[in-house]
């Protein structure tokens, strides 16, 4: 039964996919078919919606062959695209024209449309087709050839120009706009002919993104947390992203980041982004769980990247930017109590060593205590200063501190940590501060955790 058009037309008689050139225009028939298997007992109206669905879907199948016999003429005449690309813009292209919108590329016209329903044998399968004349008017291939090209054209040198922009970026620091920036370029060069100066483009564009993104690193600039179960005392955890550009390490301005406490919950305030320095925290305000060990899994937002990027390179971030921090969740108790013996030091250096010791062993549950018999960690340390050679203009100083642990409640050593640092600086003085302070908070991290973990 025909529904639309009629079926005494020469063309319709052609077999499926045939083509011809007539009166300045190509020709071909495309055609599709859908069958349904119809419900017992179904109602009138539905029927009549399953009938016209099955038709849109045979039409919009048409269309799509039809818009692929365009894109081969446009192939025929040099204009080439991506299988892929082909692919998605057929797709595309047939759901705009199915859904009664204009098309402006390729000029496609349909000539002529029939519409058919088979009536099979009650309970039977119902077999609707959409048959089309396709017309690709010659003048318009011409056309849409010419447009396509100097289109290619335009989107290479806006393409350029955002290549170039991201380059400025990248060297200020600002990864993720440069990123962005280059992300635009990308989706523009997508959508055009691969012809010579646009595959050159392209190359540049996936060239300094595979850069970017292959050198993004980031660091931990805190050992091990400690948190009290149910205290609500902010404390932060910090880290620091950044990329090689042009032969130099620089931070990672402004890229999103995520954190996600696990193994226990949290009460997080958390910075959206990193800062000019390319530092981002995650600040707990209060912990819950289990007492021991958990982790805050942190690293670049894969959520916001993966829109901005695409999905394949925020996979690439997603792999190599998915990175753990150990987390401690400790009961309330009362804090644990250590004595040091430091040799090596003046007195001088020893209160810089001892004053960040201190400080980063009270944020880890213990307190310094001078020595005795009733404190829970005996710590003795050596320590070593040294000035190695540094660039003109700098001082460097080179601390070394050997250390044993002995924890008094069990009788037992928990440790024999050894720690060096390098610091430079432009004062004499500044650099070995800078060394004292930094190995004095590095014992004190592995004695927070080591005194945990021995237990007592």
């Amino acid at each position: 039964m025909t529904l639309a058009g009629s079926v005494d037309a020469a063309w319709y008689e052609r077999p499926t996919g045939d083509s011809w050139v007539e009166a300045g225009s190509h020709f071909k028939v495309c055609r599709s078919e859908q069958e349904v298997a119809p419900g017992s007992g179904q109602a009138q109206a539905d029927a009549e919606a399953v009938a016209v669905a099955a038709l849109e879907r045979a039409r919009e199948e048409a269309i799509e062959q039809a818009y692929g016999f365009g894109f081969e003429r446009l192939h025929a005449r040099g204009l080439l695209y991506e299988r892929e690309q082909r692919r998605a813009m057929i797709r595309e292209k047939a759901a705009a024209m199915s859904g009664g919108l204009d098309v402006s590329f390729p000029r496609i016209e349909i000539a002529d449309e029939v519409h058919e329903e088979c009536s099979c044998a009650a309970g039977e399968t119902l077999l609707y087709r959409v048959s089309l004349l396709t017309e690709y008017p010659i003048s318009s291939l011409k056309g849409d050839l010419n447009n396509a090209t100097w289109r290619a054209g335009r989107v290479a040198n806006e393409a350029s120009v955002l290549v170039g922009s991201a380059r400025e970026l990248l060297a200020e620091g600002r990864w993720f706009e440069a990123l962005t920036e280059l992300s635009h370029a990308r989706r523009l060069l997508a959508g055009v002919s691969p012809l010579p100066g646009v595959l050159a483009v392209r190359e540049r564009v996936g060239e300094h993104m595979d850069r970017a993104v292959g050198s993004l690193e980031a660091e931990a600039l805190a050992g091990i947390q400690v948190l009290t179960i149910g205290e609500r005392r902010e404390t932060a955890v910090s880290f620091r992203w950044t990329y090689e550009w042009e032969g130099e390490r620089r931070p990672a301005v402004r890229l999103p980041v995520a954190f996600e406490p696990r193994g226990f919950d949290a009460v997080t305030w958390n910075d959206p982004e990193t800062d000019e320095s390319g530092i981002a925290s995650c600040r707990f305000v209060v912990a819950f769980g289990p007492a021991g060990e958990h982790e805050l899994v942190w690293g670049a937002d894969a959520s916001v990247l993966s829109r901005v990027l695409g999905r394949d390179y925020a996979a690439r971030l997603s792999e190599q930017e998915r990175h753990s921090h150990p987390v401690f969740l400790a009961d309330r108790l009362p804090a644990l109590s250590v004595c040091m013996e430091l040799q090596g030091l003046n007195a001088a250096d020893e209160a810089q060593l001892m004053a960040a010791l201190e400080s980063r062993l009270k944020d880890g549950g213990l307190r310094v205590e001078p020595c005795g018999p009733d404190v829970d960690l005996v710590v003795r340390a050596e320590v070593e200063k040294r000035r190695p050679e540094a660039q003109p203009g700098q001082t460097m100083t080179a601390v070394r501190l050997w250390a044993t642990a002995f924890d008094q409640r069990s009788a037992t050593d928990i440790g024999s940590p050894s720690v060096l640092v390098r610091e430079t600086a432009e004062d004499e003085r500044d650099s070995e501060v800078l060394a004292l302070k930094e190995a004095g908070r590095l014992l004190a991290v592995y004695l927070s955790r080591r005194s945990r973990l021995s237990g007592g």
